[in-house]
């Protein structure tokens, strides 16, 4: 092996997309909207020699006899079909050790969970990004269901289970989400608040996006001048810090201050700056929880089975009402592609040492 493939698969990051079945007729393909629009964006923030798992856990119980779409093997193949369509090498699919995989596994009893068996796969098999839809099957056939009105937004149990225990960054994909062909480029917009939380949020953006994307570092100013808060910490800092690294360093994008708005919660205000005419949004970054100026408060119980601390507030608002994909950074996410320099990587593309 060559230093540069070497350092390819250092710096390989693993995707995981988790895809549901269909509920007819809704859609006329097995794979519910929003698995194709996550496999989509997972296709085109893949870089050459990232690997990516597309899984799908079937549900005997509850379609004991399953119409055609729901088949595993169909949904399958829809999707092998589709990753050509989406720049995937039919190559990266095939051998011992593909780079893309397709993965079935199955309820063994009706207790079971779907969404933990999403997550228990993603940290056996450690997984780097976990994208999925806001929502999927359940949430389009579910009796008495209202009908979503325009501009609403509705989060199913499979993601906020992915995006409170995975062990991992997870994507939320929601039905307002721009869906990128691959090559196309995207602006990613990140919340940062001083927070170590949010800095990683900042560099694990710098790592997963394309060379030709723009990232926007987005941070609220204080609402009193007369608050204690440490130097590091004042947003004025906290903007110059970001301004180094995003224009200076790694010509990605830039960093702005946005004034607080007392009459919005900070959540809103976030949802509101990532559709603003000159940011413009594809995806909103947020680390899964912050500190009490920028982010919000946030609560570190460990009361749920994984052990893993809840989100933070302002994340939860985030994850639950934005119209664009959602990307939540956790304090347990790995470091993506760690030989990777940055320097000019907006500028000249991506420099492998």
């Amino acid at each position: 092996m060559c230093i540069r493939d070497r350092h390819m698969a250092a710096n390989a990051v693993k995707f995981m997309v988790a895809v549901d079945a269909v509920a007819p007729p809704c859609w006329n393909k097995p794979g519910s909207p929003l698995s194709h629009k996550a496999f989509a964006e997972a296709c085109a923030m893949r870089q050459p020699g990232d690997r990516m798992v597309v899984y799908h856990c079937a549900n005997p119980f509850k379609y004991p006899d399953p119409d055609s779409v729901y088949l595993p093997d169909k949904i399958v193949e829809s999707f092998k079909q589709e990753a050509v369509s989406h720049g995937i090498d039919p190559l990266d699919m095939a051998g011992e050790d593909p780079l893309v995989e397709f993965i079935v596994e199955t309820k063994e009893t009706p207790e079971h969970k779907v969404r933990d068996k999403i997550v228990e796969y993603s940290r056996a098999a450690a997984v780097d990004v976990l994208f999925l839809g806001a929502w999927g099957i359940k949430g389009m056939a579910k009796p008495g269901q209202a009908p979503l009105e325009e501009g609403q937004e509705r989060e199913g149990s499979s993601a906020q289970a992915a995006v409170e225990t995975a062990p991992c960054t997870v994507v939320v994909v929601k039905l307002g989400s721009f869906v990128r062909r691959p090559g196309q480029d995207a602006r990613f917009m990140v919340a940062v608040d001083g927070s170590p939380i949010s800095y990683r949020a900042l560099m694990q953006t710098c790592h997963l996006c394309q060379s030709g994307d723009e990232v926007v570092a987005v941070t609220i100013g204080e609402h009193s001048s007369e608050s204690q808060l440490p130097p590091e910490r004042k947003p004025e800092m906290i903007v110059e810090r970001c301004h180094q690294i995003l224009e200076c360093e790694f010509h990605l994008g830039k960093a702005i201050m946005a004034p607080p708005d007392p009459d919005c919660n900070v959540g809103q205000q976030i949802l509101d700056l990532s559709g603003r005419e000159d940011i413009a949004a594809t995806y909103l970054v947020i680390g899964s929880s912050g500190a009490s100026l920028g982010l919000g408060a946030f609560v570190m119980q460990t009361d749920n089975q994984f052990g893993a601390p809840y989100l933070g507030s302002v994340a939860q608002f985030c994850v639950r009402h934005a119209r664009l994909g959602v990307v939540v950074v956790k304090e347990r996410s790995r470091d993506l592609r760690p030989t990777e320099r940055l320097v000019n990587k907006g500028g000249t593309g991506c420099a492998i040492l």
